[in-house]
């Protein structure tokens, strides 16, 4: 509860401008001062892990000559060369990656802006519905219920969705909603091409995501819609200015 009302705070204490301009805004504020470091930070650890793939290479054969040279009492068969290769390539690759400070799970850490993003959107789907026709968790619904409807939300929006407690009447923002989130699918992927089967699995799994987006915010107040949006937006912006102004290095493959 103390999380989603500071979450909330920005919103329900200042007056300086509409509710149209303030939920971009949020979402502007929160994601720059939260997700932002975190994606910076997971950038540079995945460019020393493409850095350091050549060293990992290199150790790979040593470990594999090594192995194979190795005394036992009976002659290794390829598997079990192949075995033991792999298990001391890994924790070599665990000790260099220690060494340089790119261990891979870092690499994760922009995964902490889903619970942000959840507690963000129940805090404002608690400020734009009545607690009574709130449909979530039993364990959510008190925190929903404590959070209090805010009436100038329908006095809060402009152009075509004056009323940010209702639905958008021309389905403009969902449908932007849903643009939006396909063109950040679409630009990853034109970065990292999926290679293997369930990398193209997860990619159409995505794909289908953000189309069905417009049925289930059809009937979403704007309010959510437009954070939502605004919060897409941030990332396929980010993403576009990321990928020019601090760009992968090329993976430097092994001389044949």
């Amino acid at each position: 509860l103390t999380t989603i009302s500071t979450v909330a705070a920005p919103l329900t204490t200042t007056g300086l401008a509409p509710w149209y301009l303030l939920l971009p805004l949020s979402a502007l504020v929160l994601r720059t001062t939260t997700t932002l470091p975190l994606t910076l930070y997971a950038r540079r650890i995945c460019i020393s892990l493409i850095t350091l793939r050549p060293l990992l290479s290199a150790w790979g054969r040593v470990i594999g000559t090594g192995v194979a040279k190795s005394k036992t009492d009976t002659p290794l068969t390829p598997f079990e060369w192949e075995r033991q290769t792999r298990e001391k390539a890994k924790l070599k690759e665990k000790e260099l990656q220690k060494k340089f400070g790119c261990e891979s799970w870092k690499g994760y850490l922009p995964m902490v802006q889903v619970p942000i993003w959840v507690i963000a959107s129940l805090t404002l789907r608690g400020m734009t519905t009545e607690p009574s026709s709130v449909t979530a968790a039993r364990y959510l619904q008190s925190l929903l219920d404590s959070i209090p409807l805010e009436p100038t939300f329908s006095q809060g929006g402009a152009l075509w969705f004056p009323d940010l407690l209702a639905p958008d009447p021309l389905y403009l923002l969902p449908i932007m909603l849903s643009l939006s989130m396909f063109a950040n699918i679409e630009f990853q992927a034109l970065q990292y091409p999926p290679t293997t089967n369930r990398g193209r699995m997860i990619k159409n799994i995505l794909r289908a995501f953000a189309l069905g987006v417009i049925p289930v915010t059809i009937q979403t107040p704007v309010a959510l819609t437009l954070y939502w949006l605004s919060s897409s937006l941030y990332s396929l912006v980010q993403n576009i200015v990321l990928h020019f102004a601090y760009p992968m290095p090329k993976a430097v493959t092994p001389c044949k």
